[in-house]
């Protein structure tokens, strides 16, 4: 293969769009196929429920663009290397490819998101909540990954900047003190510990955790962050106690803050991405 054909195999589109018969791939490599809803979350790929004639169900999930096209790749072996050490169930991901783009399906995990389960969580099941997650963020803390390329959080929030390809260079200021942090702690984190990407059971236990795409190298407050930002404040304070308890120190409220206003801008200025390239999105409210 000349220069020319490498370049032109590296510029091949790797993400999928709504011209994709996706009940038709879906169809291909699932058998006995009773049913295909859309789920109306898709921040980064487009996804979907299928069901077979056992009852069984599905999820699928296409890229929406090469960046995340990317992430499905990355996550796989990840996803493989984590679950077996961090205490709860992750998804059983399969990687499949259709004109060469790859795309990812695993067997639907029994339980509620958490972002639709918290409202209705006791007082007493919200502090077993914060334990429980606590708990996780310290066994995947623990965890190394040999062999595996883990870029920083702040590098993978940098090529998400690209996606926008708007207002960079405010962008990327933003990330210098997520630089500092990191050099001065790093470790393991899931990187999108959000509440959609937790999963518990009716009586508000951890069941899994999906989602490894954003699995990344950061500071250790980053996955506490995460979840902080996207609760209730009355739950911040149950969970700062949790974490503090835990690893045995005190939270930086500063940095705390810094994380959850850097989360805020990132998914704000991302949903505006997706608002005027995928008109057909229906955004997520949490």
């Amino acid at each position: 293969m000349d220069m020319e054909e490498n370049r032109q195999a590296d510029e091949k589109q790797k993400f999928f769009t709504l011209e994709d018969d996706f009940e038709a791939i879906i169809g291909g490599h699932l058998k006995d196929v009773v049913s295909i809803e859309k789920i109306p979350t898709g921040w980064t790929n487009y996804v979907f429920c299928a069901k077979t004639k056992s009852g069984r169900r599905y999820i699928f999930r296409f890229p929406r663009n090469d960046f995340f096209a990317d992430c499905i790749v990355k996550e796989i072996p990840f996803n493989r290397f984590v679950r077996t050490k961090v205490g709860v169930k992750t998804a059983n991901l399969r990687v499949l490819e259709h004109n060469g783009r790859a795309f990812s399906m695993h067997p639907m995990i029994k339980g509620t998101p958490l972002q639709a389960a918290f409202p209705k969580l006791s007082a007493s099941a919200k502090k077993q909540l914060a334990i429980e997650l606590t708990e996780y963020i310290s066994s995947l803390q623990k965890v190394k990954l040999p062999g595996y390329t883990c870029p920083s959080a702040s590098h993978f929030l940098e090529g998400l900047s690209k996606v926008n390809n708007r207002d960079c260079e405010n962008y990327l200021s933003r990330l210098e003190y997520l630089r500092e942090m990191e050099l001065r702690a790093g470790t393991t984190v899931h990187g999108d510990l959000n509440p959609g990407n937790i999963i518990v059971d009716d009586e508000g236990h951890v069941v899994a955790v999906l989602d490894y795409a954003f699995i990344t190298c950061s500071c250790t407050l980053h996955d506490l962050a995460r979840i902080c930002g996207r609760l209730p404040a009355d739950f911040r304070d149950i969970m700062i106690a949790e974490f503090e308890k835990k690893f045995n120190t005190t939270v930086n409220i500063v940095d705390l803050d810094y994380l959850i206003d850097l989360w805020t801008y990132v998914e704000n200025d991302y949903k505006d991405y997706m608002m005027r390239c995928h008109p057909d999105i229906i955004m997520p409210s949490y």
